[in-house]
């Protein structure tokens, strides 16, 4: 017990669910990979290449805990102009699905969302006053911001967006005055307006980058058509599928591996995973789902609370919103709440940059959780310890006190004492004058 204790450090119930999102990650990867499987005439090389990068993923996790969170602040210094760097040069890589978003195998932007968040995070906490954030603090995080989303954006919009979110929400929680926050909302929904206006409105021939395929994504779930009346093609292939998958779910689901979709859609294993879930596991299944990356949202900010060091209760908080923000973005293209963006479920989705990077942000709040329990029981530790010493300061006292009234007890009582003897002898004395003059007054007699 002492042993996995050692080994699985920090808060409980993150390993919880950590380790839970890796069982049906495990279990759904071989049935949203079928389609993988059917393709490459191989049936579990596929499933084993995704447990192959939990593994790696877990390793992640055990390295990290036991880092000092201050490490990781020189680490995000390092790595946003490292990021910068490989975003810009990730743009002159080959194009995978009609954007360049991997060099040598890896995703630069995952790496981009870990040092915009260190970083900002760090700015945050050098930047607290007693009015709030500094106006040189505020503008530092807008122009780091500008820097990565701005590179990412040509090529992923919906990753460029859901960490400007993230970014949003951190300087709120960090007091960054209401007045700025709403100057910023205020820019960024006229530049929003602005850009998708105009996508609406030029011509295909003008149209740059994946600005062709934002505007059918847009115009597809602005139709009014139900799409149960809408007729099978390449575009709506993803959503018409995923829509099965749900309806066959029901509320229990078919059952592990049961799923019958999942030999139609292209991107069961990616995007639609959540769609496999319901599938196969029902309602039940996707509440669960819901409710284990909104614990690890609140279990984090029950620890920022506790943090004493506010770089690093910035810092848990923003990954923490990073994998559950992103998270609820998936489950919400799966079940056709939003267009289909291109995010990754955190831990299910098959890819090693999304798997490694979110075991490297639950490894972070590992290592963070752990300095935070172990600075509470030195704490706990020296109060007992203060505590005992008062207690045997008090019994000191209360034996000197002790001592002192039985001495003067003690004293009182000889001195009694002595005053009856002496009174007891003059009594005595004044009895046998008293006898001796009667023997003379009979000898007269």
């Amino acid at each position: 017990m002492d042993a996995i204790k050692s080994l699985f450090k920090g808060d409980p119930y993150i390993w919880g669910i950590y380790l839970l999102l890796l069982i049906i990650s495990i279990v759904e990867s071989f049935s949203a990979t079928s389609f993988l499987a059917f393709r490459s005439a191989e049936h579990y090389t596929p499933a084993m290449s995704h447990v192959t990068h939990l593994i790696f993923g877990c390793i992640t996790v055990l390295v990290l805990l036991n880092i000092r969170p201050h490490i990781f602040r020189v680490i995000g210094g390092f790595a946003f102009p490292a990021s910068i760097i490989l975003l810009v040069a990730v743009l002159f890589t080959a194009k995978v699905n009609d954007a360049s978003r991997y060099i040598f195998g890896f995703q630069p932007s995952e790496l981009a969302k870990f040092a915009l968040v260190s970083v900002v995070s760090s700015i945050l906490a050098k930047g607290q006053t007693s009015e709030g954030v500094t106006l040189s603090a505020y503008k530092r995080i807008i122009y780091c911001t500008a820097a990565i989303c701005g590179l990412i954006f040509t090529e992923n919009f919906s990753t460029a967006a859901l960490l400007a979110a993230v970014i949003f929400f951190l300087m709120f929680i960090g007091r960054v005055q209401l007045m700025r926050l709403a100057k910023l909302v205020a820019v960024c929904s006229l530049l929003l307006g602005l850009f998708v206006g105009s996508l609406l409105v030029l011509p295909d021939s003008m149209m740059v980058a994946r600005m062709d395929t934002w505007k059918q994504r847009i115009v597809r779930s602005s139709d009014d058509i139900p799409k149960v009346d809408q007729p099978l093609n390449d575009k709506n292939l993803q959503v018409q599928y995923g829509h099965m998958a749900i309806a066959n779910g029901g509320i229990v689901g078919k059952g592990p591996g049961q799923s019958q979709i999942r030999d139609f859609l292209p991107l069961a294993f990616s995007d639609f995973i959540y769609s496999i879930i319901l599938e196969e596991g029902g309602l039940v299944a996707g509440f669960l789902m819901i409710f284990l990356y909104l614990f690890l949202l609140i279990r984090a900010a029950m620890i920022f609370l506790r943090c004493e060091n506010i770089f690093q209760a910035f810092f848990l908080l923003g990954l923490a919103m990073l994998v559950t923000f992103q998270a609820l973005t998936n489950m919400a293209v799966g079940v056709d709440l939003i267009p289909v963006t291109g995010q990754p479920l955190p831990l299910l989705s098959r890819g090693g940059s999304s798997i490694l990077m979110t075991s490297a942000y639950f490894g972070i709040i590992q290592s963070i959780s752990r300095c935070v329990m172990e600075n509470e029981q030195k704490l706990l530790q020296e109060q007992m310890i203060y505590e005992g010493e008062m207690e045997e300061e008090e019994s000191d006292l209360d034996l000197e006190g002790e001592d002192e009234l039985l001495d003067n007890y003690d004293n009182d009582s000889l001195d009694m004492d002595l005053d009856m003897d002496e009174e007891d002898y003059s009594n005595y004395e004044d009895d046998e004058t008293g006898v001796e003059e009667e023997e003379n007054e009979f000898k007269k007699y």
